[in-house]
């Protein structure tokens, strides 16, 4: 099974989280794998100190941010 989602990663400043700029797919079918993958990969990725941007209309961009914790002081 073959997934396309990129991740781009940006260095900020040493006070600030690195960003990560995930695109994919702008359509899934519900549930699908490929909506799963993405939603653990925003939710690991903000866990693990990065923060995300991503277009978020569909598909994997909206699983990706629907699967990061909101996360209410960024430093």
């Amino acid at each position: 099974m073959r997934y396309f989602i990129f991740a781009a990663v940006q260095s900020t400043s040493m006070n600030k989280r690195p960003i990560v700029a995930v695109i994919g797919d702008g359509s899934l079918p519900p549930q699908s794998d490929k909506e799963l993958f993405a939603e653990g990969l925003g939710e690991a990725l903000v866990t693990a100190g990065y923060r995300i941007i991503c277009g978020g209309l569909g598909g994997v961009m909206e699983a990706a941010a629907r699967g990061a914790p909101p996360v209410t002081l960024l430093p």
